[in-house]
C-alpha cells in the first residue's frame, strides 16, 4: 500500500491509496489524515468561518474637509462576491486637523454609498486635537493616523459596492480637517 509521510495537509497524495491497495491497511490512511487534520487546525474547537476575498485599497489625494456635516474623505470601489456573507471593514484615515484659536474635534464614518447608508458608527479622528495654546494668527496642526474597524449589520446585495470614508469637524471656521492618505481594508466572510 502507498502510505505517504505527511504532517500538513499539503504533504497528502490525491492518488493514495491506489485501487490496488490492501484495504485491510486503510486504517493507517485514516490516522494519517486524522493526525495531517489536528497538525493543519490545531485549535478547531468549533465551526470555522471561510475568508472569501480580503481587498486593500490606498488613496494618496489630499482633501480638506471644513463642514460640520459628513463630507468625503475618500471613495473606494469594492466587488462583494456573495450575498450572504458580511464585510469586516478597516478604515484609516491620516490627516491633520487645523485649529487655529479654538479646541476642535473631528469625526469619521464609513459610509456605504451604493445603499446611502453609514456601516458602524462614527469614530473621532485622532481624538480631540486642542489649539496648544495657538493664536488666531498661528497655522496649528496636529497630523495623527486614526483607524475604524466595523461589521456590516446586515449584508450588502453581491456586486460592486461604493464604500466611502466621510469625515467632519465642530468648527470648520477654525480651519478644518486636512487628509493625505486614507486606507480601506474589507475582509469578506463567510456566514
Amino acid at each position: 500500500m502507498a502510505l505517504e509521510s505527511a504532517t500538513y495537509i499539503d504533504g497528502l497524495v490525491t492518488s493514495n491509496p491506489t485501487g490496488s491497495d490492501n484495504i485491510s491497511q486503510g486504517d493507517e490512511h485514516i490516522r494519517l489524515i486524522k493526525t495531517v487534520l489536528k497538525n493543519t487546525i490545531p485549535n478547531a474547537a468549533s465551526a470555522m468561518v471561510s475568508l472569501v476575498k480580503v481587498t486593500r485599497l490606498e488613496d494618496n489625494s489630499t482633501v480638506s474637509i471644513r463642514s460640520a456635516s459628513m463630507t468625503d474623505a475618500a471613495t473606494f470601489s469594492i466587488t462583494k462576491v456573495s450575498a450572504t456573507s458580511n464585510l469586516l471593514i478597516q478604515a484609516s484615515l491620516f490627516g491633520g486637523l487645523w485649529a487655529y484659536a479654538t479646541a476642535q474635534t473631528g469625526e469619521a464614518q464609513v459610509y456605504n454609498d451604493t445603499d446611502t447608508a453609514a456601516i458602524g458608527s462614527n469614530w473621532k479622528a485622532g481624538g480631540q486635537w486642542n489649539n496648544l495654546g495657538s493664536t488666531s494668527s498661528t497655522n496649528n496642526e496636529v497630523r495623527a493616523w486614526t483607524t475604524m474597524t466595523v461589521l456590516e449589520s446586515t449584508p450588502l446585495s453581491a456586486g460592486v459596492k461604493s464604500i466611502k470614508i466621510r469625515a467632519n469637524c465642530t468648527n470648520p471656521g477654525d480651519g478644518g480637517i486636512s487628509t493625505s492618505q486614507s486606507i480601506l481594508t474589507v475582509w469578506e466572510i463567510e456566514q
